[in-house]
């Protein structure tokens, strides 16, 4: 699921307060219908900032490392390295996993600060603005993944702005906000529908994200 925020106020603050981080708010966060119990969906759930706070003299291997042992302190040596492996090369980390994280790039900073918070495989799993600052290529990996994870049962809900047109069709469904009012909910190939019973009419190749 896309949050999309065109053209207004971030989308972080609401982001924050689904996850509950967020404080000066009153009433009841509902999960499949059932008021939120906050220690249990703080154990299954997480959330990847925006800004990455990143250790800058260690490696990525050894951030990977201890965010394993600091979220799974009972799993074995062998697990550990076999999970930490398999954490990079799914973000695509390999040839970077011996450099200090201050001498990364921003994607492989980016890619990192995710793959730290995933590293205990959350079934839902919420991420602030996770192409910003990206690239093109390294935007559409970080997409990739999260859709992956999506189809493997995760349940993944991010904000983001102004996507590329191929980035928006990786999402299933977009929540989308004008002036703190949702506008939209629903699946991503019926926008074009309700936008057009609106009388507003996006032209043929064009980004209906930049519409």
């Amino acid at each position: 699921t896309a949050w999309n925020f065109p053209r207004l106020r971030p989308g972080t603050a609401r982001l924050r307060k689904r996850f509950g981080s967020d404080k000066g708010y009153e009433g009841e966060v509902q999960v499949n219908g059932w008021v939120r119990d906050t220690e249990l969906f703080n154990q299954q759930s997480c959330y990847v900032m925006q800004d990455d706070c990143l250790l800058p003299e260690i490696t990525v291997r050894e951030a990977l490392t201890m965010s394993v042992q600091l979220r799974m302190p009972s799993l074995d040596c062998a697990k550990r390295t076999q999970l930490v492996d398999h954490s990079i090369k799914r973000w695509g980390l390999e040839d970077c996993q011996k450099t200090r994280t201050a001498f990364l790039s921003g994607g492989q900073r980016k890619r990192l600060a995710i793959s730290q918070e995933l590293i205990s495989n959350p079934p839902v799993i919420f991420v602030d603005e996770p192409t910003s600052g990206l690239d093109s290529m390294s935007s559409l990996r970080c997409v990739t993944v999260m859709k992956s994870l999506a189809a493997a049962g995760h349940t993944v809900l991010c904000s983001i702005h102004n996507p590329s047109a191929k980035l928006f069709s990786y999402f299933d469904r977009l929540y989308m906000i004008s002036e703190g009012m949702c506008i939209y909910n629903g699946p991503i190939d019926k926008l074009l529908l309700f936008l057009n019973a609106q009388n507003l009419h996006c032209p043929i190749h064009h980004n209906p994200a930049d519409f």
